[in-house]
């Protein structure tokens, strides 16, 4: 090696080499190494004189050394000859080595020699079969995906699609695809072609996912899938292909086609229905409001929606209160609840409506939202109101009847006796009522009940209850307490209040009363007993009365 470089530069070299991480020796045709650098000799082991006394066979090194060195030129051997390859050394412990060696054939003292450099290529062979590794799972994995998998280089052609996505193009094959532009082999089954190519090239472009839908014409009906394309970026970020997957979603899609048309049912019910539909949710928020509520409280979605009970309705304060409590202890019970309100309208007028509570419920059974139904009553209300009035006021003057006027009487006991207090009962029968009738005929006869039931009603206290006891008879319960004195001023006034002619189609109507009275608790302790005892009073005063009248008269 001497002949080619002066001494100083030989030096240099030598150093150089010494320095190397590769692996540097040089042997003859007889196998015998002529020098070793010391790299070679930490990695496989040895000293260097132990290699410089030895054979290269000790390494492995004959294995890329000609079979048959004769003399002269033979292959492998010949002056200027160039090899590159990967194989293997053998260290000292057996230990295999991969290497990449580069040889070089020169001329020494006449005869060729061999200058190899060797690259151990450990990691780099255990990178790669972590990567082939990889790569097998990944296409084991991709091969049996139901996903369509298909990857594509910077021009977009297709380098590999996996099984189910050459089924889905009809189990097309490879040679059909693989190098084929995706314009190609999308013509016939992809229906929205333009947007899918153009997508892809978006991938390109922008270096950025892309997410889509693919529709599909396959021999049963058109299918969607949603695909999604990424990117493929090498290590130095520079973009080589795009890895595209793509799911089957038509049976998502059918059911959100189905889910949207009962939505539009269920909205077309809801806006149609005469009764108000409420939903609100955790936080008592109205998240729906139907056509109906908009009519009662003139509103728009904007007024309402996201708000609280109350914000934007008609309802009254104390009513927005209480409906708030309602729709938290349905949250709370997740039981349903009825509830009943009033709520005013623009001209004052009070209608009255029927609320339904029903909590709505998640897969898990959690309460998620509240649905209110508001139906309105206010004609069953005022037919329930003139009901109860029928039951317990006289039909003809409107004041209590005799169902009511017990109850009353009994209340004003139990008031009575928890003061410790007495009670008295005026009982009435009109005078000469029947000749008005006989005379003038029941028209005529009404009209008297009416105006002394007007009168009667207009005398009394708040707290006292004029009734008709049936018939020409009426009976005032005086509900607070009463003296002997002011009960007998009392009687009087009702005798002349009731002497007072009526003037019915201008003709005079004169009639007359008895009154009797019972007080409790000395003429009885219940409605029953005090009735009788007043009206037995009232008969006492009648024979009375008569009875002057025949004496006088």
């Amino acid at each position: 090696m001497s002949q080619f470089t002066s001494p100083q530069t030989g030096i240099l070299g030598s150093l150089a080499i010494e320095q190397l991480n590769d692996l540097v020796y040089v042997f003859d045709r007889q196998l015998r190494f002529l020098y070793v650098n010391e790299t070679a000799c930490r990695i496989l082991g040895y000293a260097r004189e132990e290699l410089l006394a030895a054979s290269a066979a000790v390494i492995g090194a004959e294995d890329r050394c000609p079979k048959s060195p004769g003399a002269g030129g033979g292959p492998g051997w010949s002056i200027g000859e160039h090899y590159t390859a990967e194989t293997s050394l053998l260290s000292r412990g057996g230990r295999v080595i991969p290497v990449e060696i580069s040889v070089r054939v020169i001329e020494h003292a006449g005869e060729p020699i061999w200058v190899v450099v060797a690259r151990d290529i450990g990691e780099r062979k255990r990178l790669e079969e972590k990567a082939n590794a990889r790569l097998g799972r990944f296409r084991t994995l991709a091969e049996n995906s139901p996903d369509c998998i298909m990857h594509l280089d910077a021009q977009l052609r297709c380098t590999y699609a996996n099984h189910a996505f050459k089924q889905l193009l009809g189990d097309v094959p490879d040679a059909q695809l693989i190098g084929q532009s995706v314009e190609s082999f999308s013509v016939g089954p992809v229906v929205n072609r333009m947007e899918v190519i153009e997508r892809l090239c978006k991938v390109i472009r922008g270096r950025a996912l892309q997410e889509y839908e693919l529709h599909l014409r396959t021999a049963t009906g058109e299918r969607v899938y949603l695909a999604r394309a990424v990117p493929e970026l090498d290590s130095r970020g520079q973009l080589v292909g795009v890895i595209s997957t793509a799911r089957d979603i038509t049976p998502l899609k059918r059911m959100e086609s189905e889910l949207a048309a009962r939505a539009r049912e269920f909205h077309t019910l809801l806006d149609n229905l005469p009764d108000v539909v409420v939903r609100y949710d955790l936080q008592l928020r109205r998240t729906y409001v139907n056509a109906a509520f908009h009519a009662v409280h003139g509103t728009t979605d904007e007024d309402v929606l996201g708000k609280l009970p109350g914000d934007g309705s008609r309802l009254t304060e104390p009513g927005a209160i209480a409906l708030q409590e309602l729709l938290r202890q349905t949250f709370a019970t997740r039981v349903p609840c009825d509830h009943e309100f009033a709520l005013p309208a623009k001209d004052g007028k009070i209608f009255y409506w029927h609320l339904r509570v029903v909590p709505e419920l998640d897969e898990n059974k959690a309460v998620i939202s509240l649905l209110t139904v508001w139906h309105e009553v206010t004609d069953r209300k005022h037919l329930l109101a003139s009901l109860d009035r029928m039951a317990y006021h006289d039909a003809l003057t409107g004041i209590a009847n005799r169902a009511l006027l017990v109850e009353r009487i009994t209340q004003g006991l139990c008031a009575a006796q928890h003061r410790g207090d007495a009670l008295a009962l005026l009982f009435i029968d009109l005078d000469w009522f029947k000749l008005v009738n006989d005379r003038w005929g029941h028209e005529a006869g009404d009209a008297v009940l009416v105006a002394i039931a007007q009168r009667l009603q207009s005398m009394v206290r708040e707290a006292d209850t004029v009734a008709r006891f049936g018939g020409d008879e009426f009976v005032i319960v005086l509900g607070e307490t009463c003296s002997a004195a002011a009960l007998t001023a009392v009687m009087e006034k009702v005798t002349a209040a009731i002497a007072e002619p009526i003037i019915w189609k201008g003709t005079l109507l004169r009639i007359g009363a008895s009154v009797g009275l019972a007080r409790y608790p000395e003429d009885g302790l219940d409605a029953h007993s005090l009735l009788q005892r007043a009206d037995e009073s009232m008969y006492s005063e009648k024979a009375r009365r008569q009875a002057r009248a025949g004496r006088y008269g």
